[in-house]
């Protein structure tokens, strides 16, 4: 969630043990065309609500 309680959906790029890197969509499939590492920001993995995985959906972790 954003300010004003907006949940943002944003593409997971990497889980490293409490941290959670993430980046819009848009940016990852630019850096995938451009064969380069996304530009992620990190967040502590209790600020994620959810993480779902790309190819079927299901929910990998939860902290709340």
């Amino acid at each position: 969630m954003s300010f004003g309680d907006e949940i943002l959906k944003r593409r997971v790029v990497e889980i490293s043990g409490e941290i959670v890197l993430i980046c819009r969509d848009e940016e990852f499939k630019e850096a995938e065309k451009q064969q380069r590492e996304p530009n992620a920001v990190g967040f502590k993995v209790t600020d994620v609500l959810e993480v779902f995985g790309e190819k079927n959906s299901s929910k990998k972790r939860s902290k709340r």
